[in-house]
């Protein structure tokens, strides 16, 4: 089934983080409801961080290109790189003294932070469920009864077949009940590999070291998010800008 026209333009709107509260919540609902959406917005994804990374590319050899080209025109052999490798230097410098403020910040900003930014993960209709556990975990964790669903969850995970998201409800069901220690492990396991879900694991990854307060693996993981050009880069990029303010 193809989409509409005006959805393509609506999901673009979203990974560019150009959407509104009321468009974000359109996206946020299509995702629930249609699974051609959720796979148009991850082959978009995809093809936008791939754009921009090649974009990205190209401007580094654009500059360095036209410092190299400057130090021949002067005579100043080997010193265009070296103002290139100084420029590189100062622009990661800045970087560092901007995730540098996390370390300022007071638990009770990074508390206002995890209410504004966490939402726990939405098991997506594409995960169907095959068997009376699958389905009772679903409806568990559909219902907010994380503690309850935890037990099934991780039966299923320890049978080895797993439907599509039950990681990522397993670590969210431990990050709602306070067990960070297994949220971050089963995060970092789903986090590994590429694509939409090892993403959304990071994001989450990223949301249980905000609850934990742990600054420094929550600016790494942020920073991750923000070089990957994908849809959750955006959201760090926000993060990290809101953390800048609270200082």
């Amino acid at each position: 089934m193809e989409l509409a026209e005006n959805h393509r333009h609506l999901i673009l709107r979203y990974l560019e983080g150009d959407c509104n509260v009321e468009e974000e919540n359109q996206v946020e609902q299509q995702l629930k409801a249609s699974p051609a959406f959720k796979r148009e917005l991850r082959q978009m994804d995809g093809l936008l961080a791939a754009l921009q990374a090649i974009n990205k590319a190209k401007q580094v050899e654009k500059i360095k290109a036209l410092y190299d080209g400057l130090s021949q025109e002067k005579g100043l052999q080997g010193k265009g790189m070296r103002l290139y490798k100084m420029i590189g230097l100062a622009a990661a410098a800045v970087v560092l003294l901007v995730v540098g403020y996390l370390s300022l910040f007071s638990g009770n900003g990074q508390k206002g932070l995890y209410e504004e930014f966490y939402h726990a993960y939405t098991h997506s209709p594409e995960a169907r469920e095959t068997n009376e556990l699958e389905k009772n975990a679903y409806q568990l964790y559909k219902s907010a009864q994380y503690a309850a669903s935890i037990p099934i969850l991780e039966k299923l995970v320890e049978e080895g077949k797993p439907v599509d998201g039950v990681y990522l409800m397993l670590g969210s069901a431990y990050l709602e009940t306070d067990q960070l220690t297994k949220a971050k492990e089963i995060f970092k396991k789903a986090g590994t590999g590429q694509g939409l879900m090892a993403r959304e694991a990071t994001w989450l990854l990223a949301m249980t070291y905000l609850k934990e307060g742990n600054k420094e693996e929550l600016r790494k993981t942020l920073e991750v998010l923000n070089r990957d050009n994908g849809l959750y880069s955006k959201k760090a990029k926000k993060v990290l800008e809101a953390l800048k303010k609270q200082n």
